[in-house]
């Protein structure tokens, strides 16, 4: 029965770790993402900037610089599905964290009462 419990608890660990290392690889994942977007809102800005000289020179780039925002608009449109799903996996895998680690304090105090 012991070696049952030690089996268990070392599966219980090693799945702790998994989701430890998901949570840290979907921060990770997260923060580049957040950065892309920082990056990308950056551009956009100088795009912004530099077609609207542009524009106010030719009227004919206004067409293009429409579509080259609508373009940019899709992108960050893009970006933010990502965080959003990943922001949902991060979520996930708190709860999982929190409900493993439950199950392991009962099983824990289980195994105490029964000696």
């Amino acid at each position: 029965m012991e070696d049952k419990m030690v089996e268990l608890m070392g599966k219980v660990c090693i799945e702790i770790q998994s989701i430890k290392q998901t949570e840290t690889d979907l921060k990770n994942e997260l923060s580049s993402i957040k950065d892309d977007i920082k990056k990308l809102g950056e551009q956009m800005h100088q795009d912004l900037s530099s077609k609207s000289q542009d524009s106010s020179k030719e009227s004919n780039q206004s067409g293009d610089f429409g579509d080259k925002l609508d373009g940019i608009d899709e992108k960050v449109d893009r970006l933010r599905m990502d965080i959003n799903n990943l922001s949902m996996k991060a979520e996930y895998n708190d709860n999982r964290l929190i409900e493993v680690t439950r199950d392991l304090k009962k099983s824990g105090k289980q195994d105490k009462q029964q000696n």
